[in-house]
């Protein structure tokens, strides 16, 4: 895989399967429900002075390099930029903004890693390039009655329950894989049979179709299984089965995204169907668990493997108890976080904070990441951009806003450099893991009465 960063996506839910604009979920979720809370608005105790200007319809990129100036740069054609930096550490940070008229809103991601853990940076979905339209037609199977048709493409999914159904996709000119899922009733949790349609070739401008018929899925291939995934806790056992969820997904060689079974509340573990031969290429299982801690506190936990069977899935005891501070010193909010504990398990990948306020009829959301190889004490505040070229003044948060939500979240793995994983999850909108590798992220939603100014 190449060493890209999708800049896009920082703004997913990273727990979640997910779709920027929304590092994602990050960096990296994202995805942007997650972070709501029912406590009353935390408000920063200062006073705005004036009221600033409505936003207007703007784009804007920026670089820095090492602790230089922020420079305005203009997005690569190429969709692939390579920061130029003469930091003797390589470290570097990119700023992007959209700003909506129509909407007051306003949308800021910023990311400060080095150039050993992410030489490029993927920023291909910021531009509006070229686009290719699949469309999927799915005729009646003969054996419909007690079943259901799911079609799976890159990260998305659709259930088909009328006939002849036609699905459309847009998605750029590349590679890809469909595939077509029958559950059938008593086992609805995972896949009886499936069809594949391997390496379709979309074109720029073009619209390429493709038709399941009746015969297809008189021919369908049976997976094997099924098999059980066994959930367990470091040191405590099986976990209770009403504090997670979880799910099993074929991860194909062009990342579409196939859900092979999950988890119903009542059960302690879940079952999953397999393709009934072994993986071929760069194939690969995920097997995922969501655990809710409670309404403040969770993590999301995925590791890869190849080898289909009965496995059990430990979790690392992870909690992040860190404080959300906005920093205030340059008259305006920066979202930070502070007191960042030690970690037991795993290395640290980065960390990052999402907020969301609003204020004079401005919504604000902003997703701030640093990198493992980055951050140099327990802290880190949002880059303050005000002195920015090409920076407008009422893109800066005002001390007075009211915060919606905040989010923090730490993101660990197996390996330090997983952070690379993570930018092809935002890349491909697809989480693909090594076998035998993990990725967690363990998430706090800020209480806003715990808040912090300086």
């Amino acid at each position: 895989m190449e060493n890209r960063f999708n800049f896009s996506r920082t703004f997913h839910t990273l727990n979640h399967k997910l779709s920027l604009v929304t590092i994602t979920a990050l960096i990296l979720a994202l995805l942007f429900t997650a972070g709501c809370s029912d406590s009353d608005p935390y408000v920063v105790p200062a006073a705005q002075t004036e009221t600033p200007a409505p936003l207007v319809d703007a784009e804007w990129f920026a670089f820095q390099d090492g602790d230089g100036p922020w420079q305005e740069i203009e997005l690569p054609e190429s969709g692939v930029f390579t920061p130029d930096v003469t930091d003797p550490d390589g470290r570097y940070s990119i700023a992007y903004l959209r700003a909506d008229g129509d909407s007051q809103a306003l949308t800021l991601e910023t990311f400060q890693g080095t150039t050993a853990e992410l030489p490029q940076i993927d920023v291909e979905a910021l531009i509006q390039g070229e686009t290719s339209v699949f469309e999927v037609t799915v005729e009646e199977p003969q054996n419909i009655e007690n079943s259901s048709i799911y079609l799976y493409f890159r990260d998305e999914i659709d259930g088909v329950y009328n006939f002849t159904d036609t699905q459309s996709y847009t998605a750029a000119p590349g590679t890809y894989d469909l595939f077509v899922t029958q559950n059938v009733f008593g086992s609805y949790n995972y896949p009886a049979n499936y069809i594949a349609r391997r390496n379709i070739t979309l074109n720029t401008d073009a619209e390429t179709q493709e038709t399941i018929t009746a015969e297809d899925f008189d021919s369908s291939t049976a997976f094997a299984g099924p098999y059980t995934i066994t959930v367990q806790g470091d040191e405590n056992g099986l976990l209770d089965s009403t504090t997670f969820s979880g799910e099993v997904n074929l991860i194909t060689e062009n990342f579409t995204d196939v859900e092979l079974g999950d988890k119903s509340d009542t059960d302690n573990s879940f079952q999953y169907s397999a393709l009934p031969a072994p993986l071929a290429g760069n194939d690969m299982y995920r097997v995922s668990v969501n655990i809710d801690f409670d309404e403040n506190n969770e993590l999301y936990y995925a590791e890869g493997f190849k080898n289909a069977g009965n496995n059990a899935v430990t979790v690392p005891e992870l909690t992040f108890d860190a404080a959300f501070e906005a920093d205030t010193s340059t008259g305006k909010l920066l979202p930070g976080i502070s007191s960042i504990p030690a970690l037991g398990a795993g290395n640290v990948i980065g960390y990052s904070v999402r907020y969301r306020g609003n204020i004079n009829g401005i919504e604000y959301t902003v997703m701030s990441f640093i990198s493992g190889g980055r951050i140099q004490s327990d802290s880190f505040t949002m880059p303050d951009l005000a002195s920015a070229e090409g920076w407008t003044d009422n893109w800066s948060i005002p001390t007075g806003a009211e915060t919606e939500y905040t989010v923090m979240s730490a993101h660990i793995g197996s390996d330090g450099t997983l952070l690379q994983n993570m930018a092809n999850w935002f890349s491909n909108s697809t989480l693909f893991i090594e076998d035998g590798d993990w990725y967690a992220t363990v998430t706090k939603r800020f209480s806003f009465d715990d808040g912090v100014a300086r």
